[in-house]
């Protein structure tokens, strides 16, 4: 969506793709996690927060979204919340 379809990235996030890459460089380090597994990347931490925010969506629906379970979902949004 970020590549291809700017309009519905918009929608989503409520920045353009060009913000996002911005604001995603200021707080990278910061939300990077090592793990025994595989961590959610920056990237995507930034994108779940601001999805919930953005639109008040349950973790529920989140986790649908994202293919994130919920507690997963509840601990990045609060870790990059306070980044934030």
């Amino acid at each position: 969506m970020k590549k291809d379809d700017h309009e519905k990235f918009y929608e989503t996030f409520w920045m353009t793709p060009k913000c996002f890459d911005w604001l995603l460089n200021l707080v990278q380090p910061f939300l990077e996690k090592r793990s025994f597994r595989k961590p959610v990347c920056p990237g995507e931490r930034l994108a779940i927060t601001f999805k919930f925010l953005a639109s008040g969506d349950s973790y529920l629906t989140l986790e649908k979204y994202f293919l994130v379970s919920e507690p997963t979902i509840s601990l990045v949004v609060s870790e990059t919340s306070a980044v934030l």
